[in-house]
């Protein structure tokens, strides 16, 4: 019995992508800011299923070895994933993402 796979959210391979030790054992700012518009995406669409791969994404990120920077803006996004206010949680992970694109 063949069974059929759905399309696997961006966040989550990202995130395995980012601990991966042989594919640069520090995750980015990049792949972190990847994450923070998938999650984005996620909220304006409603997906519930991609939103949930994001926060776990971004749960990986929080638990990663990584720069100073790059662990501060997760625990950020990741706390800002609760939200339950789209508008509030939109504007915050876009100034994140704002944020890391500046140090990086």
């Amino acid at each position: 019995m063949a069974t059929k796979r759905g399309r696997k959210s961006g966040a989550s391979t990202k995130a395995r992508a980012a601990q991966k030790p042989g594919a640069g054992a520090q995750p980015s700012a990049k792949a972190l800011q990847g994450v923070i518009q998938d999650l984005m995406h996620a909220k304006q669409n409603g997906d519930a299923h991609a939103h949930e791969a994001a926060a776990a994404a971004l749960r990986n990120f929080a638990k990663a070895r990584a720069p100073a920077n790059v662990l501060q803006a997760a625990a950020e996004a990741q706390a800002v994933a609760k939200n339950p206010i789209m508008v509030d949680s939109l504007r915050l992970l876009g100034d994140i993402a704002a944020r890391l694109r500046a140090h990086a």
